[in-house]
């Protein structure tokens, strides 16, 4: 729950790169709805056939290639920059070793 809005994130573990959606189901007006700020998006997908949950869960399921490709460069990014912070943190670590 956020903000009084309850969101399901469903994580498909037969879909190759287990993808997570964030959905919200609500009869308000969808442009109100206030995502949560601490999840990073990929994309919005809301109305797209080939992300519904039916589909979705379908045994033979494959996740568009263009995004697999956007889904694996916002992956590499994202521990690029984790990357860079563990690095950071040991330079300063190092720092008050000295």
């Amino acid at each position: 729950m956020y903000k009084n809005q309850h969101f399901i994130v469903d994580t498909f573990e037969n879909v190759d790169g287990r993808p997570s959606l964030m959905r919200i189901e609500t009869e308000q007006d969808v442009t109100k709805i206030e995502k949560p700020a601490f999840i990073k998006y990929v994309r919005e997908v809301t109305d797209e056939e080939e992300y519904s949950t039916y589909n979705m869960a379908g045994i033979d399921y494959k996740m568009p290639p263009d995004d697999k490709k956007t889904l694996v460069k916002f992956l590499e990014k994202k521990e690029a920059s984790t990357d860079k912070k563990l690095n950071d943190e040991k330079i300063v670590a190092s720092s008050h070793t000295s």
